[in-house]
């Protein structure tokens, strides 16, 4: 599952990954990420990871997806 942060504020951005991360979680993810950046321009990011345990194979082509659409619009990124 992936969820955001109660602290994210303005174009800072947290999101908690927990357990296996499968392809329906892009579909919540990546709508969210695409609202910050027509609102902001780009964005800051924050994952924390300390639950999570892998991803499914589904859920690559989208994880690669995300990471060409958004890699110039994410102008930081922290993983926790």
């Amino acid at each position: 599952m992936i969820k955001r942060l109660s602290e994210s504020s303005g174009s800072a951005v947290g999101y908690a990954f927990s357990g296996k991360i499968d392809k329906q979680d892009y579909e919540v993810l990546v709508p969210d990420v695409e609202k910050l950046v027509e609102q902001y321009g780009a964005v800051q990011v924050l994952c924390d990871l300390q639950d999570f345990t892998s991803e499914s194979p589904s859920a690559w082509s989208d994880d690669w997806r995300f990471g060409r659409e958004f890699h110039e619009k994410i102008t930081k990124m922290a993983i926790v």
